[in-house]
């Protein structure tokens, strides 16, 4: 892989996980945090692409390059979701795959209680239910669900 290409993941994993902090604390992230911070080289591939806080139950995998979504469950793509998808399951986590489709944030995740009403696209991967909906809606009802969870 070539330098160009690492800086553009780093980048892509470091905007991503901004907005993964700012979600789950309601804050921007400070500049020492330990959380939502990127994974070091040489663990990614059990850990996932992010360090994320014990009660946040998603594995995260950024993919910083923009597809069409008719190509989602194909060729390489459909062996990137399954792969996230098979790595996320020792760690206990649900599978978040983070990319970007005409220049925007998407996530793809195993639903869970992520209303439909949010989702842009639901579809069956292997055994799994997947939904599709744009980070910055993932983040509003995650950021939600952390206010109901606190009352």
């Amino acid at each position: 892989m070539g330098a160009k290409s690492r800086r553009k993941g780093k980048e892509g994993e470091l905007d991503v996980a901004r907005r993964l902090y700012e979600a789950h604390f309601g804050c921007p992230p400070p500049p020492d945090r330990t959380v939502f911070v990127r994974t070091k080289p040489g663990v990614r591939q059990h850990e996932g692409d992010l360090i994320v806080p014990e009660d946040f139950p998603f594995f995260v995998e950024v993919k910083n390059r923009s597809i069409c979504l008719s190509h989602l469950l194909r060729d390489e793509w459909g062996e990137i979701i399954k792969t996230t998808h098979n790595h996320s399951w020792p760690q206990c986590r649900i599978p978040l795959l983070i990319f970007k489709v005409h220049r925007e944030w998407w996530v793809l995740t195993r639903f869970v209680d992520v209303p439909l009403r949010l989702a842009y696209l639901n579809t069956a991967v292997s055994t799994a239910f997947f939904v599709l909906l744009p980070l910055k809606q993932f983040c509003q009802w995650w950021r939600q669900k952390r206010e109901e969870a606190k009352t």
